[in-house]
């Protein structure tokens, strides 16, 4: 609120604090994403071989749902690589916290 009486350490050590908070707020939002696509991913597989084959002509939509299966299945491939760079991009901001909140305090002992 007050960031013209702060030094540019502890601007920068505020910053990368809330960096790190929102990522691991998108972290856990994502995560929880992934695992419901995961469990509904679980759930129609495993109602597949259940559903009737007299009733509809399955063998002509096996082939392409085994396509957009294989598809869908590349996409949460694709948002786990994305779950590991925003853990990635974590780690990073919280280590430049840890740097400048270090910087802050040698600058507040120096000033004392």
């Amino acid at each position: 609120m007050f960031d013209f009486l702060k030094n540019e350490y502890e601007r920068k050590r505020d910053y990368y604090r809330n960096l790190y908070q929102d990522l691991q707020e998108n972290i856990t939002d994502y995560s929880n994403g992934i695992a419901e696509i995961n469990s509904m991913l679980s759930s129609y597989k495993g109602k597949m071989p259940h559903s009737s084959s007299g009733s509809i002509p399955s063998n002509e939509f096996v082939s392409k749902r085994e396509q957009l299966d294989e598809k869908l299945t590349k996409y949460i491939s694709a948002a786990k690589e994305k779950q590991s760079s925003l853990i990635a991009a974590k780690q990073a901001a919280y280590n430049r916290y840890i740097y400048y909140r270090d910087q802050a305090n040698a600058k507040a002992k120096e000033g004392k």
